[in-house]
């Protein structure tokens, strides 16, 4: 392998990467990823026994790569800096940074391509894959949880105004119309 270029098991991963999310999962063959890769089919079996298990190892390098990010951390810092934790303006301030955070998620290309192929494709995938794609999915929601923990002081009620938080994001992604406004939202957390 020269230095610097990444090896075929990774050249083949990023592609396959690349077509399960544009394709889905079901589109994406090992055919279309020897040929868009360049590689032979025997190099692909080689390095990955199934098109699953390469799904598989593309989900754990993106899940990696997810978890790295740190989407919403300043959301308890908008309410440590607060002089007035209470203040409405600074709860505001930190969901919208969560919001911000499943937003940016989303614009992750990966992100919403695997819940496409794990919500609308789940029926061809085994449970390890699944198993992952939730506890990616649960590690995210944890991180916000924590986050919105600084606007109210129940985790029940943390984890519902993320879960509405989560849903607005991810309709404005789809340009689902009449989303609740950060407003709503923020008014229905301090009902609570």
């Amino acid at each position: 392998m020269a230095r610097g270029r990444p090896s075929k098991k990774q050249h083949i991963i990023d592609t396959a990467g690349q077509l399960f999310s544009q394709l889905g999962y079901q589109a994406t063959s090992i055919d279309v990823v020897t040929q868009t890769a360049g590689v032979s089919k025997p190099t692909v079996y080689n390095n990955f026994p199934s098109k699953l298990s390469l799904l598989h190892e593309w989900l754990i390098l993106q899940s990696d790569h997810l978890l790295s990010m740190v989407v919403f951390d300043s959301a308890k810092k908008i309410q440590t800096d607060s002089l007035q934790t209470c203040s409405s303006s600074a709860n505001k301030q930190a969901l919208n940074v969560i919001l911000n955070g499943y937003e940016l998620l989303i614009q992750e290309t990966f992100y919403l391509s695997i819940l496409r192929i794990c919500i609308g494709e789940s029926q061809k995938l085994n449970s390890d894959v699944l198993a992952l794609f939730f506890e990616l999915d649960n590690s995210l929601n944890n991180q916000a949880v924590e986050a919105c923990l600084s606007i109210v002081e129940e985790p029940l009620v943390a984890r519902a105004i993320v879960s509405i938080v989560k849903q607005q994001a991810v309709d404005r992604a789809l340009g689902v119309p009449n989303s609740l406004s950060t407003e709503d939202v923020l008014s229905l957390s301090l009902r609570f």
